[in-house]
């Protein structure tokens, strides 16, 4: 479950900052950069992405978004063809009171 929750939310996120970007002319139609996101049907709503030039991407927000696990860094990388954003991005959280392993996510989109 915590698993296509994750996805849903990756990928709503990413068609948000794709769909939200308004490059000046001057710029080419890039998604390098700082984005604060706001995702109201996550835990915590506010979050933090940055895709960088090297094709990096790097998403966080508090570790007091979820109770129970520390959900809060994804991590990946991007790759854009034909006007069109390929990532893969990985997130590895743990139990916040005993501090194990609880799941590692994949999302491709």
């Amino acid at each position: 479950m915590m698993r296509v929750r994750l996805k849903a939310f990756v990928l709503v996120t990413v068609l948000w900052l794709v769909s939200c970007r308004r490059p000046s002319p001057s710029e080419s139609s890039s998604i390098v950069g700082a984005w604060l996101v706001t995702i109201p049907e996550a835990p915590f709503p506010y979050h933090l992405f940055i895709f960088d030039a090297d094709g990096t991407v790097h998403q966080s927000n508090p570790d007091a978004g979820d109770a129970n696990t520390s959900d809060s860094a994804l991590m990946g990388a991007w790759t854009t063809s034909a006007n069109e954003i390929k990532a893969k991005l990985v997130e590895v959280t743990a139990d916040r009171n005993t501090h194990k392993f609880v799941s590692r996510a994949e999302i491709s989109f």
